[in-house]
């Protein structure tokens, strides 16, 4: 069956959730910024993070896009921009932004990008590098999708070279063009409703200018990675020539997978319309070592119109596409730019070819009466069909595409069909195309060969199920090998036939493509030899898979050669709905794996239509089609094809005008005579129908099947209010005409159509329908086995590719001869006929029990809660009815139902069970509520003989003798020394603990001795030297001699002094190790920054469960299933059928076969019990049972926010029945991932109390609080359960601690009751590691073990062990839930299947009774420790010179900068002005106080984020101190110089000297945990970025410093003052006379600056002047001197 017709696209929600975790070495340093994420319309930003080229945001955002279709969203595309925000004077402005579009997130596992480094590239300069890196998860989710949570090493994670957000199997990007040339184009038309497809090849230059103005205005625009190119528009032309081409500059591989191709077109009395095409990157390309670069054509692109009806063709275009990579790209920035190319002709790249299209309709049938009215033709569309000419023969080549015009008839007023009298119409197209069929001879061997594959691992899937894996063991190895075998094979073949037929003309895609493809099936094929491990099936299937995965993923093949094929039915002159055939699906070929696979044979197709109503059928109507595609001289292979019985017309020839060509072509028939033909009476056996929709309000159905055979329709009598009809009948059918010859009716018999139907109360629904096959009995044939009689299978019933039933049917023919026309028996009238004995199903004798407990979750049938239920049981025609359960307890007080039926002996023909609800009232009146419909194979079982039971029991003992005597006794010995050497290396761990503590306080006190500071310090790595020094310094030599052995004994220095691990061992060094529940929680998670502590062993552990406990134990539906009770309409989907849900039904149903001489005393049932007295015997007692729940809640992960925000302010609401905690009170404000540790304690009475609601809201100040999601939790299955979910067992026995023994039993008590349940001898202990159940050995490993235990723990700590072995019991064995947290998703009524987040919790139900109850596990949050961090800064080295002085000499004016959290909270030394030779000297004390929670390594910050917030807000930051550099100016801003960055979790180890200090020792060095280490001191560098090069840092400075870190209690013993304050007061630095601020100290500047700068002029002008003034002197004085030398005076 086919259905090929035209259905619109799914539509469904979506939810795209961004999590912005960190930025890290953006290029300017030191910036303010924040992240702007914009998703079409749609837009977010974070929050400011200031002062750090590595901020941390760690914000959470949701876009939700609502009933889209999928292809509509992967168009979109998803922009992260970082912003530098503005200031008082000037804008914002972009650092970088990475842009990528959904269908690259869609193509990775599980449709997203989880924790990766996204690579920001700058909007001038693409090309120049990164601008940094954002750290990001993203995701998208679909309705009913489970978000999975990879587990991943954050050490890795923060490695960016090995974690960019790149396409799966791309390691770098390199600058590339991608550059799209754009030839021409051809038949670019717009097809009108009404006009004919039919164009006359006038060329445009003959056009007159009325005939012009209807062609159009064609241009293309192409979209890429975010950018689009438009060619220019050409105007009035069918044949558009561009010769252009469209270059997108973009980094490849890029962010973006989607090729948008537009074809826009302007008509002169409408609007641009634009038909789109997609095509995907990565179907271009291969990203293998062995791959190739996106490539394109020269290759036709075909464009379709979507129209209501279904699709039309508009044209095809010239495109070719290739990929250049540069090292250095001509643009520097993502761009798009155009530029003329020289044309290219159809003779340099294929050769033109003519090819014949041939289509017959044999038979049409089941048309709708909607379009009976009016007359119906069919018409063919092959691309733009014209009149071509044959210019060598001078005749018209005319293509015949559209039937003459027929008139449905019917019998009935119910179908109807269409006479062709004999003639059957035919159409045919010829038509000029590439000679381009290799592709599509290659694509159908791979999909041929692809489908065969599925085909076989769905049957091996079906022999895997687990009731039947154990038998069929064998078959499923003989599957695989042959699958193995095949696919070899079939490689091979591709192989060889790839080299025999080469294509003439192959573009570079397809050489690159056909060496990918002969490189996959060559490795194929020698993996296949080695494929099937027969000891490993399991494996070998996977492996299977694995091949069929990586087949199917060469099966897109972008190029296309021929246009798709359109068959469309036209009611009057209107098309209403049409076929589509891709061309390779009907492509004649020699070999048969490269046909078509409908070429050449009948088939039949369906025409559908979207418009339907509930009482319309989709189906419009069924043809029988033969097609068949070819070039023109492979004609003759078409008409050898036709089908026997088909004749061809005469050709009447004239005369001598008659050529060879008119010949040719005249042959083409354009009907065809029906010759052959056999005439049957035909038998259609309906037995029983099961159907798992509804389609009556009432939850039930009146359905009536219809069987539609050529003109002929008959159905059965309707069945009311059931969804397991019986009809039980046989419908004749005569008179039944079926052409062609008996060997083509042998091998392709008609198919028949049955439709199943709801009959209302005025008319008919549709349900759906199905084609059944019939046996054909021909008059020379017997009827007797193997073929007759026909047997009853199961035909599955669709609609719209929905499964909404199956029917039990089969059909026969009989050939009807002379003698024996009237050989059926007809029923009278009025009466059925039933189905003969010979073909209805063999009824045997089944017991059938019933375990019913009662009824949950009643819900109101017509407004009217329902008080007194009741339950009907119908299997076939028995029915067990419960009594009436009592509103108050609604268990029910008879459980235990037992009756002995006769079913089918086929397991599939028994009819399903039906469960149906009744309301009953006063009088005996009983209302029907509502019904749920279970197949029977669910609920049998096939009973375990006591020889059976025998020998899997000794099988099991012996595997296990087997195991433990394969651990020798040196192997065992092994063991222990392994754990002695263990129990060592902790004694050594408390030792070395012993010595820091030693160390540290010898560094600490003796304070006064700076020789024995100094001494200790430099033999650190030595400790038994310090040691001494400290014993001489303290006068202490008692400490000295106790342990003077154990000294020289272990003389290896601490590790932390020599490893060269990523982070170091804090083992050694830890001195407040906590342990608690989060300990336990945070040591199970796997994550190194979130494990409490390494010291734990592998028992301190719960298990984390990524989802609901209940789907890794069945539902805990062991002891009853839950069956929802239905009523009113469904439609298939899960999530929308709940509101149709009325209650459930809590029962336990079993099955299996029962001879009245049977010997059943040798039978048992899986609990060890004799199956004679019944298969449920350990009955749990249905009374009212009061219990004590505890629901503790741990976190939630990813909630929804509510406000714009990007956070929500979340509590939690618990609803127990009428009972509700609100712990409103309590809301974690303004957090996504918040942590509760709250534990909620209630009470109630089973059966009453049996659901828990688990609600998280966000809080609002002045609104109602909005329901994030919430989770339900069936208390009572847990309860009951043999999995024991009611109190997890955890992985060790303690009494005392933290995290004690929880339990109201004991181990050995648990151990000692399954034992008893199931019938087992009882656990016998033989030592402390070794326990017997019956032949069963466990044997506890030593590890396991504890030594200095009472011998009750240890025997308890046995059974422990044995009851997590359970499930290795044969037969009885099952898991036992173990101590867990459990992930549960979260949802809102009002998006049902979308997930609004996860809350991680676990209950806990205890019954109340004389034993005491346990306590409560403490997992309240752990308050965070707080911190001071005494930061020292001692000295600055090699610091830039940032500036000139007045004479030019450099200098920098240097201090440092530091802050913990909050840049506005930075601390800042004193300056050191005029530094010359970049040497600082401080002494000065930055104190930072903080809160410390060790379990998350985060710091806790409380503050209000805007001054509108009611309460603080707690965020989570890294420990991460910053320290910076800076140039003070007096008069300008100031000069930033370096910075560097500590996470005091893993901080580097100091250099000892200023010379050693380098960025490479800083990133090579070391790492230790400050929290452990307590103090450090050294030399680390400042770095800043290279002008040239932003990505490479240098070293812009050299800081000594010391840190130390207490406690706030030991903070208070010993404070130490800020700067150089009191208390502990800090030297002020010895810093050089030239270290002054100019503006305060101008003697100095005088004496430092001027006078060193203007020395020797200074003095040469004081000579000068001194000169000048004895010279001005002297002149002055002269004449009088002279005058009085002469006159004597």
């Amino acid at each position: 069956m086919s259905s090929k017709g035209y259905r619109p696209k799914k539509c469904e929600s979506f939810l795209i959730n961004i999590t912005i975790l960190e930025g890290r070495h953006y290029a300017w340093p030191n910036m303010n910024s924040f992240v702007h994420i914009k998703i079409e319309k749609q837009k977010a930003v974070t929050k400011i993070r200031y002062g750090t080229d590595a901020p941390y945001y760690n914000e959470y955002f949701v876009f939700e896009f609502k009933k889209m279709e999928l292809s509509k969203l992967l168009d979109n595309h998803l922009t992260l921009t970082v912003y530098r925000p503005r200031a008082c004077c000037k804008l914002r402005k972009i650092l970088g932004y990475v842009t990528l579009d959904f269908a690259t997130i869609w193509e990775e596992k599980d449709h997203q990008f989880y924790r990766k480094w996204a690579i920001l590239s700058s909007p001038k300069s693409n090309f120049s590098g990164p601008m940094g890196f954002l750290k990001v998860t993203i995701s998208i989710l679909t309705e009913g999708q489970i978000p999975s949570i990879p587990i991943v090493n954050p050490l890795s994670d923060n490695e960016i070279e090995g974690n960019i957000l790149l396409p799966e199997g791309v390691t770098e990007r390199k600058k590339a063009l991608f550059i799209f040339k754009l030839y021409r184009g051809f038949d670019i038309i717009k097809m009108r409703r009404g006009t004919s497809v039919i164009e006359d090849n006038i060329p445009e230059n003959e056009m007159t200018d009325s005939e012009k103005n209807n062609l159009p205005d064609v241009g293309i625009k192409i979209s890429f990675a975010g950018l689009s190119g438009q060619s220019s528009v050409k105007k009035r032309t069918s044949y558009p020539v561009w010769n252009e081409s469209i270059t997108i500059s973009e980094l490849y591989p890029p962010l973006s997978q989607r090729i948008k191709f537009e074809l826009f077109y302007k008509h002169k009395r409408s609007n641009a319309v634009h038909v789109t095409r997609y095509i995907n990157l990565h179907s271009l390309c291969s990203y293998k070592p062995n791959g190739f670069l996106p490539t394109f054509g020269p290759c036709y692109l075909h464009f379709y119109k979507t129209c209501a009806m279904g699709e039309e063709y508009v044209g095809k275009v010239l495109i070719a596409m290739e990929t250049l990579v540069f090292s250095d790209a001509p643009t520097k920035t993502r761009c798009t730019f155009n530029d003329e190319i020289p044309p290219v002709f159809d003779p340099n790249l294929w050769e033109i070819e003519n090819v014949f299209l041939f289509a017959t309709i044999a038979n049409v049938s089941v048309v709708d009466k909607r379009y009976t009215k009016q007359l119906i033709s069919f018409e063919l569309n092959w691309g733009r069909m014209q009149i071509l000419k044959d210019t060598e023969n001078n005749i018209d080549i005319t293509p015949h595409v559209v039937t003459p015009k027929y008139k449905p008839f019917t019998t009935n007023e119910e179908f109807w069909c269409i006479n062709f009298d004999g003639t059957i119409p035919c159409m045919h197209i010829i038509n000029y195309y590439p000679s381009l069929r290799r592709r599509m001879y290659k694509t159908n061997q791979i999909d041929k060969l692809i489908t065969t594959m599925a085909e076989k691992l769905q049957e091996i899937k079906h022999l895997f199920k687990s009731d039947i894996f154990v038998s069929n063991s064998d078959i499923i190895g003989e599957k695989l090998q042959e699958y193995f075998d095949y696919v070899s094979s079939s490689c091979q073949r591709f192989i060889e036939l790839s080299k025999t037929s080469q294509q003439l003309y192959e573009t570079k895609q397809d050489i690159n493509k056909n060496r990918l493809i002969t490189d996959e099936f060559t490795e194929l094929v020698t993996a296949c030899k080695s494929a099937y491990i027969s000891r490993m099936k399991k494996k070998s299937y996977q492996t299977a898979e694995k091949f069929y995965m990586q087949l199917l993923k060469l099966l897109d093949y972008p190029q296309e050669c021929w246009p798709n094929v359109y068959l469309w039915m036209k009611n009057g002159n209107r098309k209403t709905e049409c076929l589509r055939f891709a061309p390779r699906e009907l492509i004649y070929s020699d070999i048969p794996e490269e046909k078509g696979k409908y070429c050449g044979q009948l088939n039949n197709f369906y025409f559908m239509t979207n418009k339907y109503s509930k009482s319309l059928s989709p189906v419009v109507c069924k043809v029988e089609l033969f097609l068949w595609l070819g070039l023109e001289h492979q004609m003759q292979y078409c008409f050898e094809a036709i089908p026997d019985g088909f004749k061809m017309p005469e050709i009447i020839t004239q005369g001598e005008k008659h050529s060879d060509a008119v010949n040719k072509y005249s042959r083409i028939p354009k009907y065809l005579i029906l010759e052959d033909y056999v005439v049957f009476n035909g038998r259609v056996h309906i037995y029983q129908g099961r159907f798992v929709l509804a389609f009556d309000y009432t939850g039930l159905s009146d359905f009536m099947a219809r069987v539609i055979i050529h003109d002929q329709s008959k159905h059965t009598r309707p069945l009311k209010k059931t969804l397991n009809p019986i009809w039980d009948e046989t419908l004749i059918f005569k008179n039944l005409v079926c052409y062609g010859t008996r060997q083509e009716i042998t091998n392709k018999p008609p198919p028949i159509v049955l439709e199943v139907n709801d009959q209302d109360k005025w008319s008919l629904e549709y349900v759906g329908f199905c084609l059944i096959q019939p046996t054909i009995k021909f008059k020379d044939e017997t009827y007797s086995p193997p073929k007759f009689p026909p047997k009853l299978e199961w035909h599955t019933i669709k609609i719209d590719e929905v499964e909404v039933g199956q029917v039990l049917a089969c059909v026969e023919f009989f050939e009807i001869s002379e003698t024996d026309e009237d050989n059926l028996m007809v029923p009278e009238n009025g009466l059925t006929m039933s189905i003969p004995e010979d073909i209805r199903p063999i009824l045997v004798n089944y017991r059938f029990e019933l375990f019913i407990w009662g009824v949950r979750h009643l819900k109101k049938l017509r407004h009217v809660p329902i008080k007194a239920p009741k339950i009907v049981i119908e299997c076939n025609e028995y029915k067990i009815e419960t009594e009436i359960a009592k509103i108050q307890n609604l268990n029910f007080s008879k459980t235990l139902w037992v009756v002995d039926m006769q079913l089918p002996s086929v397991l599939s023909f028994i009819p399903p069970i039906m469960i149906k609800l009744f309301e009953c009232k006063h009088f005996g009146r009983c209302h029907y509520a509502g019904t749920h419909l279970s197949f029977i194979q669910e609920f049998m079982y096939q009973p375990i003989s006591l020889t059976e039971y025998k020998s899997k029991m000794k099988e099991a003992v012996r595997t296990s003798l087997q195991s433990i005597a394969s651990k020798t006794q040196s192997e065992l010995e092994e063991q222990l020394e392994d754990l002695r050497k263990q129990k060592r290396r902790e004694e050594r761990k408390k030792y070395m603990k012993w010595r820091f503590q030693l160390i540290c306080s010898a560094s600490n006190f003796c304070g006064l001795c700076k020789m024995c500071r100094k001494a200790g310090w430099k033999c650190f790595k030595k400790s038994l030297r310090f040691i001494c020094c400290f014993l001489l310094c303290c006068g202490c030599g008692r400490m000295f001699k106790k342990n003077k052995k154990k000294l020289q004994k272990d003389d290896e220095p601490l590790k932390f002094f020599r490893t060269k691990e990523t982070v170091i061992d804090v083992a050694d060094t830890e001195v407040n190790d906590i342990k608690d529940w989060w300990s336990k929680y945070f040591n199970s998670l796997g994550d190194p920054y979130t494990q409490a502590d390494n010291l734990f062993d592998v028992n301190f552990k719960v298990k984390i469960f990524n989802s609901e406990l209940e789907q890794h134990f069945n539902h805990f539906e062991d002891v009853f299933d839950t069956h929802r009770i239905y009523r009113g309409k469904t439609i298939g989907d899960k999530y929308e059928d709940e509101k149709a849900q009325i209650a459930t039904v809590k029962c336990k149903i079993r099955a299996y076969k029962w001879e009245d001489n049977g010997n059943y005393n040798n039978f048992i049932t899986p609990q060890g019990k004799l199956l004679k007295d019944g298969f449920f015997t350990e009955l749990p007692s249905n009374i009212e049972t009061p219990f004590i729940l505890r629901i503790y809640c741990v976190r939630g992960i990813k909630l929804r926010p509510a406000d714009q925000s990007g956070s929500c302010d979340s509590y939690i609401v618990i609803r127990l029945n009428q009972q509700v905690i609100d712990d409103k009170k309590n809301f974690v404000p303004k957090s996504a991932d918040p942590f509760y540790g709250k534990c909620f304690e209630m009470e109630g009475v089973f059966p009453k109390d049996n659901t828990v609601k688990v609600s998280i809201y966000d809080w609002d100040k002045h609104t109602h609080s909005d329901l994030i999601g919430q989770t339900q939790i069936d208390i009572e299955n847990r309860f009951y359960s043999r999995h024991r979910a009611y109190c997890g067992l955890p992985f060790e026995y303690t009494l005392f601690g933290e995290t004690p023994w929880r339990d109201k039993q004991e181990p050995t008590e648990i151990l000692q009751r399954l034992c008893e349940t199931h019938n087992l001898p009882m656990p016998q202990y033989k030592d402390e590691n070794k326990l017997v159940i019956g032949h069963q050995v466990f044997v506890m490993p030593p590890e396991k073990a504890r030594e200095a235990e009472p011998e009750f723990v240890k025997k308890e700590m046995l059974a422990l062990f044995v009851l997590h072995k359970w499930n290795e019991i044969p037969i009885h064995g099952f898991h036992l839930v173990p101590e867990h947290v459990e992930t549960r998703s979260l949802f809102h009524p009002d998006t049902p299947g979308i997930e609004q987040g996860k809350l991680q919790m676990w209950i806990d139900i205890f019954p109340i009774g004389d034993t005491p109850m346990p306590h409560q596990v403490n997992i309240k949050t752990r308050a965070p420790v707080s911190y001071e961090l005494r930061v020292i800064i001692w000295n600055t080295d090699q610091v830039v010179l940032n500036e000139d002085d007045f004479f030019g000499d450099r200098k920098s004016d240097i201090y440092v900068k530091g802050w913990l959290t909050d840049p506005g909270n930075a601390q800042e030394t004193d300056v050191h002005y005029r530094s010359l030779t970049g040497e600082g000297n401080f002494n000065w004390r930055f104190v930072f106080i903080f809160d410390y929670l060790s379990a998350e390594n985060m710091i806790i910050e409380k503050k209000k984020n805007t001054a509108f917030d009611v309460t603080q807000t707690k965020q989570k930051l890294p420990c991460r101190l910053t320290l910076q550099v800076w140039d003070n100016d007096v008069f300008s801003k100031d000069d930033f110089l370096g910075s560097m960055t500590f996470y005091l979790n893993r901080m580097p180890r100091g250099a000892k000297h200023a010379r050693q200090c380098t960025i490479r020792t800083f990133e090579e060095a070391p790492r230790f945990n400050l929290f452990k280490i307590k103090r450090t001191r050294g030399w680390w560098p400042f770095q800043t970025k290279q002008k040239n090069n932003h990505m490479k840092s240098i070293v812009s400075g050299k800081l000594e410093a010391e840190f130390e870190l207490v406690t706030m209690d030991q903070a208070s013993i010993a404070p130490a003052g800020l700067g150089r304050n009191p208390p502990q007061p800090l030297p002020p630095p010895k810093r050089p006379s030239t270290s002054f601020n100019w503006l305060f100290n101008p003697w100095k500047t005088c004496r430092f600056i001027i006078w060193k700068g203007l020395k020797w002029k200074l003095v040469i002008c004081l000579i000068i002047v001194l000169g000048a003034l004895f010279f001005g002197l002297f002149v002055y004085s002269m004449p009088g001197y002279s005058v009085k030398k002469l006159l004597g005076a």
